[in-house]
Parts: C-alpha cells; sequence; structure tokens
C-alpha cells in the first residue's frame, strides 16, 4: 500500500514538474509575476523572463513611441534564432522565412521584402580584404546593397564605410560589440546600440535606421524594444556558411546555390570578409536578373 501511494505521488509530483516547465518554457505563467518592481531586473539576463520595471532601469524612449513601454512586460524573452532549412513553398520561398515573418512581423521584424525584388545585405564584423572588390562589383553591376557594420568595423575602417555612403549603400547598425542580445539585460543592449549610432553619427555624419541582430539571435521583447528606439529590424531570408575565412565554401556551389534561391521578397544575407562572395558576386547578380528577378535598391528598407 505505501508503495503504491508513493509511486502514485511520484507520478503527480513529475507531472506537475513538467507540465510547469513547459508553461513556462512558452511564457504561459511567470514564477516571478508576483514581484513588482524587481530590483535586480537591471541585472538580470533577459531569457530568464523576469518581469522588467522599466522606469527603475532607467531605460531611455524616444518622445513619441508608437507602443507604450509597458507592453514590453507581455513578450516572450525567451531566445530565438533564425533558421535555414531548405525547404520551401511556393514561388520558390523559404518556408522558414514565412513562419518567421507571420510570427514576428507585428512586432518589427522583417525576414522577407514586401516587394517581388531581391535584395542583397552584407554583415561587416571584421575586414577580410575583400570589401573593396566586393564594392567595385556592386558599382559595376549598379547595385545598392546594405552594409550592417559593428563599431568596431567602423572605427577601424573608415575608407571602405566612407566609400559604402558616397556610393549610396545603406549602411546598417550590426552593434558595437557584436554580442549576443537575448543573453544581455535590455540598457546593456541598447548602450551596445546606441555607442555604434552615435559613433557612426559623429565620424561620418551618418544616421543609421536599420539594425541587424548579432548571430541572428532575437527575442519577443527585444523586438518590441528597439523597434520603440525607431530601428527597422532586418533579417535575412537566405544566408550560408562563408563567414570562416580559412573556410571558404566552394565557388561553384555557392554560385549555384544563391542563384537557385532567388524568390519574390528575398534578402540574401551574406558576409563581406568572404572571398568567396567576392569572387562570384558579378555571376550571382548576373544569373538572378536572369531568371527574371528585379534587384531593389535597399534604400526601400528606410521606407518601412
Amino acid at each position: 500500500m505505501e508503495k503504491s501511494l508513493l509511486k502514485i505521488l511520484s507520478f503527480v509530483c513529475a507531472a506537475v514538474l513538467v507540465l510547469s516547465t513547459f508553461a513556462y518554457a512558452n511564457g504561459l505563467v511567470n514564477p516571478f509575476a508576483t514581484y513588482e518592481g524587481l530590483t535586480l531586473a537591471a541585472t538580470v539576463r533577459t531569457p530568464v523572463g523576469v518581469p522588467l520595471d522599466l522606469n527603475s532601469m532607467g531605460v531611455k524612449f524616444p518622445e513619441n513611441t508608437l507602443v507604450a513601454p509597458n507592453q514590453l512586460e507581455n513578450l516572450k524573452v525567451k531566445s530565438v534564432m533564425t533558421g535555414f532549412s531548405s525547404s520551401k513553398a511556393a514561388s520558390n520561398i523559404p518556408t522558414d522565412a514565412i513562419s518567421y515573418q507571420t510570427q514576428y512581423a507585428k512586432l518589427g521584424g522583417i525576414f522577407l521584402a514586401y516587394s517581388n525584388s531581391v535584395y542583397f545585405t552584407f554583415d561587416c564584423g571584421y575586414e577580410g580584404g575583400v570589401t573593396n572588390k566586393i564594392l567595385d562589383t556592386l558599382k559595376e553591376k549598379n547595385v545598392r546593397a546594405v552594409f550592417f557594420v559593428t563599431g568596431t568595423y567602423a572605427r577601424d575602417n573608415q575608407d571602405l564605410v566612407r566609400r559604402m555612403i558616397a556610393e549610396g549603400h545603406v549602411v546598417g547598425n550590426h552593434t558595437w560589440s557584436h554580442p549576443d542580445c537575448p543573453q544581455k539585460n535590455l540598457l546593456e543592449v541598447q548602450e551596445d546600440i546606441f555607442k555604434c549610432n552615435q559613433y557612426v553619427k559623429d565620424t561620418f555624419n551618418y544616421d543609421m535606421k536599420l539594425f541587424r541582430y548579432p548571430y541572428g539571435y532575437f527575442s519577443e521583447m527585444l523586438l518590441k524594444f528597439i523597434g520603440l528606439q525607431g530601428f527597422v529590424q532586418l533579417f535575412w531570408s537566405y544566408g550560408y556558411r562563408d563567414w570562416v575565412v580559412n573556410e571558404q565554401p566552394d565557388e561553384a556551389l555557392s554560385r549555384r546555390n544563391v542563384i537557385n534561391a532567388a524568390c519574390p521578397g528575398m534578402i540574401y544575407l551574406l558576409h563581406a570578409e568572404s572571398t568567396t562572395n567576392a569572387n562570384i558576386l558579378g555571376d550571382c547578380i548576373d544569373g538572378i536578373r536572369a531568371k527574371g528577378f528585379l534587384i531593389g535598391d535597399c534604400a526601400d528598407f528606410l521606407k518601412y
């Protein structure tokens, strides 16, 4: 009898634990919900799920915000990462991009462009010696891209950033130090983004309006929070492992994959330190146009 009772109690406890874990992970319950104005909020990392007292944290917001800051408190803080599955829907559009766009567009994330054109974006965390070649190709092909620069990149490669701006490309904010944003508290994220913006403004007299998350890691709360700062948050529809300088992907295979990925609204993510990208970019642009696609001017995103 006692053994049977112990088995029943063990089963009940296990079930409660599983259900509680599921509910917390999916934002259905918050074990800290009874604590208001939690003084530790400023040091808690966002995935923990602690309700944030934004006023006590001293978070700065623009004077005219579209969404009240207190609406952040009901958003999930669990970290999310953009996916790269090969599954395709109609018109060759990646199912991942559709899924993310459906879930997060209302919070400010853009994973597909709102047009039938395709767009080229480049992430610039460090310089690999080939960005001038990429810029040469874009100029030759009359393509205007987005270059998402970190603050350290802008500081160390001022001539390249000046050339990007002078040739009509959009320069976007990729944070100062390339952190995993969901693992930081909101003040740390805000300071890192603002530091990058201020440096570019002071050095190049240029206001950055587009933002891209390092590594593609984001959360619902960060989408809304960074949107409140006035940024257009641009993700991507296609990317591949092109950023490891000493392990560059095969050029013929990469060229074929990039061209074959073209679809309405496609946002390409390429890394500007890649020799493969520098060598295949012209052929990719020609191949995409040969398939009947227009390559959009990335200044379009500034209208969002």
